[in-house]
């Protein structure tokens, strides 16, 4: 998976990195740095933490799903409060994975949401699948879906 890393505590960064290993990642340690890199390439996932210098909290949650709608979202944070959690998906986000993160539980977050984001694109497809045999048959046309 591409990964882009929104965190500005550059220990905390290579951590996370660290945790995932195992996934293409790029760190951005701003919001702003964040959006110029998720308007100039395609992006798997997105784990954001919720404390940046130029974003607080659920803003920054709500800019990044702006930024990359389909794209996962995954929120690493220290916050407890229930309230802000639920904002958090509220505003966009896929899941919440608390500090100080575990290996199993952010590639957890990040694989579950990767599933749900390609059982929604399936179903898309299975929509225009039905809608063109649908229309085709209305016109009495035959019909071969593609692919």
């Amino acid at each position: 998976m591409h990964v882009l890393l929104i965190e500005d505590d550059a220990r905390q960064a290579a951590l996370l990195a660290g945790l995932l290993v195992a996934h293409d990642v790029e760190i951005a340690g701003t919001l702003r740095a964040a959006v110029e890199l998720l308007r100039t390439d395609t992006w798997d996932a997105v784990v954001l933490d919720l404390g940046l210098p130029d974003s607080d909290g659920v803003q920054g949650v709500e800019v990044v799903a702006h930024a990359a709608p389909g794209t996962a979202l995954i929120v690493y944070t220290g916050e407890d409060d229930d309230d802000v959690l639920a904002a958090c998906l509220d505003a966009g986000a896929d899941d919440v994975v608390g500090k100080p993160a575990r290996a199993g539980a952010l590639t957890h977050a990040l694989t579950v949401a990767e599933r749900q984001r390609q059982r929604v694109h399936r179903r898309g497809v299975a929509c225009v699948v039905a809608a063109e045999l649908t229309f085709a048959t209305a016109l009495g046309l035959p019909y071969a879906a593609a692919g």
